[in-house]
């Protein structure tokens, strides 16, 4: 019976992972997140998420199971009626269309209904959040499947007024830029030297380093190098996520399965600007890849 139910609710809403449900952060007069910004995620501390993989057991046989469904299942991308929920306003799509003709280049609206995200793989049943059925209830977005994606596989989440990230096997930095326009953006423009320079991780180690300064904020040039920024309706944004290739293996309803395999992992450099931003906290961007590399291969076990 508990497992009929679950399905139901999957079919019905499907499902994403999650930010955890604390209370919301209050952004600090300085502009830095609060601590509440770090437990975004699958777990309170994501060094400690990444050292649970090695207590994981081995990847079997896979063995089908309906919420492993490529097209229906818990990782399949938004479909063009769900997406038409958070449909992005035709003003914005006329203002930038010779932009979005370009390669790399997308818009997508993100919800601010950040109750409608759980802490774990479903999405909250309320009546606010039952017409979000896209994976990660439009609030998380991956620009390597340029689709919404559970937060766990996001490259972008929105939280409470926050935009930042805390995937599986991630390594994410954020940057604000500041009133530069998309348009002008590259690799070369300013503030983006730092992410063009950060290194992958080795290690558990050099992991739990790279977390620590990312959570602190690091200035490089007169730019905050961050986990989580403010969300300001005008500004640019550029971010680094390294989306390691490797395991991690998860289970359900005791069929085994490695994650990892219904993602596509990349290394990838994006810029975005916040060009809409609405009375529910919903946030237009409008977006451009400036780097997509082949990412490491990261190997935690011993």
């Amino acid at each position: 019976m508990q497992y009929k139910a679950l399905i139901l609710v999957v079919f019905l809403l499907s499902s994403v992972e999650a930010f955890a449900q604390s209370p919301g952060p209050t952004p600090r007069p300085d502009g830095r997140p609060n601590s509440q910004l770090t437990s975004l995620g699958d777990e309170n501390d994501r060094f400690n998420r990444l050292r649970s993989i090695e207590k994981l057991s081995p990847k079997k046989a896979p063995t089908y199971h309906p919420l492993l469904d490529r097209k229906s299942g818990l990782y399949r991308t938004a479909t063009s009626e769900e997406m038409q929920l958070l449909a992005v306003d035709e003003s914005h799509t006329s203002k930038y269309s010779a932009f979005l003709k370009q390669p790399g280049t997308g818009i997508v609206k993100l919800s601010g209904e950040s109750s409608c995200i759980s802490d774990g793989d479903l999405v909250v049943a309320t009546e606010r959040c039952i017409a979000l059925k896209m994976p990660g209830a439009g609030t998380s977005f991956s620009f390597r499947v340029e689709s919404y994606r559970m937060p766990r596989l996001a490259d972008l989440v929105l939280f409470k007024g926050m935009f930042g990230a805390d995937a599986v096997l991630q390594q994410f930095t954020l940057v604000k830029l500041g009133s530069v326009i998309i348009e002008d953006v590259t690799l070369e423009t300013d503030g983006m030297k730092y992410l063009t320079a950060v290194l992958p991780i080795q290690n558990r180690d050099s992991f739990a380093a790279f977390d620590a300064e990312m959570t602190k904020g690091v200035e490089s040039g007169g730019f905050v190098y961050r986990k989580g920024h403010p969300v300001v309706y005008g500004a640019t944004y550029a971010l680094r996520s390294i989306a390691f290739r490797g395991k991690y293996p998860r289970s359900i309803d005791g069929v085994e399965y490695d994650e990892m395999d219904y993602d596509k992992r990349r290394d990838i450099i994006v810029a975005f600007q916040v060009i809409g931003l609405d009375s529910a906290g919903n946030a237009t961007i409008i977006w451009k890849r400036l780097r997509d590399v082949d990412s490491p291969k990261l190997e935690l076990k011993k």
